[in-house]
Order: structure tokens, then C-alpha cells, then sequence
């Protein structure tokens, strides 16, 4: 199957058609929430290198003020001015990025400003059905990106729109990034390949990583196959209800 692979350009405008920006009071409020629950926000300073991670503290000056900032040798990178990218993740809103400049340390203690924005794009969530795959109709990840998966990435859940996957350790793969031949076994007998965007990162529940994995380019056949696995799994949640 042949794979058009977008430019930057190309592929924001592909982008915008999924995801959402949230402005002003809305914004505001989602960086005040992330504050209370001093929730996790990641630093990214080029896309294809690990972030620094710290956590919400508050405003200072209408800027965000940061702390527990880790790697701690590699925070000199974070030079004054720098532009970055923030990402963080709230429960019911989603995956949220927004960019930003590094300001510096605050005074003696080992907190960081960064810019305050009124834009955040929020990675929109997937609109199809997601089902977790039953035991009894198991689905397994056999490969990402034409590489064997490592023993304990766990297919979290699978909609005809897409799939999430967890791993052990951080996935050196970023938000935006075109896997091709993403190998899957469902339920013991259907082996399919295809190839997805990578719509959300984040580290989640029970210390995993997560991956958010948007379908490109599926054809009949394959979308076939996803229904009836979907489907499958609906009529066992079902029969398990009754």
C-alpha cells in the first residue's frame, strides 16, 4: 500500500480538522485546573528528543511557575528565551499542548517560569466506539514502526479510527509522526497491517506510557476486519452484562 507522507504544512491543515484550540477564559481555566492538581507538563525542545518534566505550581507575574523539574542535568539546555513546546494531560479534556519560552529560574529555590498562553490545542479524541479487547478475543501488537513491539506493550483499546497502545518505557516516537506497518493479531487468527499518526502521548495510569494512534489509508478489507473485531468484542461486553 503506498503511503503519502504530508510535509509540516501539509500535515497541520490535516491536523486542525481533529484537533480543538480552547482561548482566553477557556485556556485559562485549564492551566488553573492543571495548577490544582499540579498535574504533569513536559517541555519539549526539539520533537525528536525526550522532554524535561516537571509539575504545575502556579502563576507568578501571569506566568506558569514550574517545579520538580527533571532530568536535573540536563535542565542547563533550557537556556533564557528558548522556544519550546509544553504538553499535559487532564482528565475529560484530553492531551494539551501550546507554545511557549523557557524564562528562567525563579530566585534560589528550584522552581522555573515559563510563558503563560491564552491558546491551547487540545488533541481532539477519537469519535468512534473504542472497545477493550476481551480475553477471549485478544489483540496483540506485533510490530510499530516495522520493529518487533517489546514484550509488555498492551493494546489498551481499538475503534475502527484508531487504537491506544501502553509501554513500559517512554516510545522514542513524537506526537504527529507517521508509523507506517503497525503490525496487529486479533483475536488469535486475523493478522493486519497498517499505518496510523500518532495523535496523543502522555504518561498515564499505573506509570505507564500511552500512545494515541490515528488509522491512515484503510482499505475495505482491512476496515472489515477491525468491525468485526469491534464488534466481537461489544457482543462479549454484552453477553458478560447479562
Amino acid at each position: 500500500m503506498k503511503i503519502n507522507i504530508r510535509s509540516d504544512e501539509k500535515f497541520r491543515m490535516q491536523q486542525d480538522k481533529f484537533d480543538r484550540i480552547i482561548e482566553d477564559s477557556e485556556a485559562q481555566f485549564a492551566l488553573e485546573r492543571a495548577i490544582r492538581e499540579r498535574a504533569i507538563i513536559r517541555l519539549f525542545i526539539h520533537p525528536t528528543i525526550a522532554p524535561l518534566r516537571g509539575n504545575f505550581v502556579g502563576f507568578l507575574h501571569d506566568q506558569l511557575l514550574i517545579d520538580n523539574l527533571e532530568p536535573k542535568k540536563r535542565i542547563r539546555e533550557l537556556t533564557k528565551d528558548l522556544q519550546i513546546e509544553a504538553h499535559f494531560w487532564l482528565d475529560r479534556l484530553g492531551y494539551c499542548t501550546f507554545p511557549t519560552r523557557f524564562l528562567g529560574k525563579v530566585g534560589t529555590a528550584e522552581q522555573y517560569l515559563v510563558q503563560s498562553m491564552k491558546s491551547i490545542r487540545v488533541i481532539q479524541r477519537r469519535d468512534a466506539l473504542r472497545v477493550i479487547p476481551a480475553k477471549t478475543l485478544p489483540a496483540v501488537c506485533l510490530s510499530l514502526n516495522g520493529k518487533p513491539c517489546e514484550e509488555k506493550t498492551i493494546v489498551e483499546n481499538v475503534s475502527i479510527t484508531g487504537l491506544c497502545l501502553s509501554f513500559v518505557k517512554s516510545p522514542a516516537i513524537r506526537v504527529g509522526a507517521i508509523l507506517p506497518k503497525i503490525q496487529l493479531l486479533l483475536n488469535q487468527e486475523d493478522y493486519i497491517t497498517l499505518h496510523a499518526t500518532v495523535r496523543a502521548k502522555y504518561h498515564g495510569a499505573g506509570g505507564r506510557y500511552f500512545l494515541g494512534l490515528e488509522w491512515l489509508n484503510v482499505d475495505a478489507v482491512q476496515l472489515k476486519m477491525i468491525q468485526s473485531y469491534v464488534l466481537g468484542c461489544q457482543r462479549r461486553e454484552l453477553q458478560n452484562r447479562l
